[in-house]
């Protein structure tokens, strides 16, 4: 890190502890976003549309989701799309370069690239609603109703 441009004086602020330095950077550009958000009226009200609210909601269930999507739909299409490494032309051959789109345009907006996306990204949303309703939500309802049950009771006094 320190011999790249402009880096050598804030690799001297890096912990020796911390081996790989752009976690390090990473959790303080975090921690100041979110000490900002509040702070700045168009951020603040950015984050609290409608729209982050519900991805807000659903977070816990998109995390969980994504990674099966990716490696189950996610895999397919890209194969299909011609976006394969040696692994899946191997096990999913029959699918190799099906859909005959351009893989030309800007980066990230080739249509090889973009489709897939078009595919996986509201079939990711959806799943993580479903997951949010039907598992997170309930889920959370039983442990509040087991709390009350349990460490909410009134303590009862000890006759002795």
């Amino acid at each position: 890190m320190r011999e790249n441009r402009g880096w050598y004086y804030l690799s001297l602020l890096k912990p020796q502890a911390v081996f790989d330095y752009k976690w390090f950077y990473l959790f303080w550009a975090a921690f100041l976003l979110v000490a900002s958000v509040p702070r700045i009226w168009w951020l603040k009200r950015f984050f609290e549309t409608r729209f982050c609210q519900y991805l807000g909601r659903i977070s816990f269930a998109l995390y969980l989701v994504h990674g099966p999507v990716l490696g189950t739909l996610g895999d397919r299409l890209y194969t299909a799309a011609g976006y394969y490494k040696d692994s899946e032309k191997e096990h999913l051959a029959h699918l190799v370069d099906k859909l005959a789109l351009p893989k030309i345009g800007p980066l990230g907006l080739e249509p090889a690239f973009l489709l897939p996306h078009l595919i996986i990204l509201p079939t990711t949303l959806w799943l993580a609603e479903v997951v949010t309703r039907f598992i997170d939500e309930p889920s959370v309802r039983v442990a509040q109703w087991l709390y009350r049950k349990t460490l909410d009771a009134p303590a009862v006094p000890v006759k002795g």
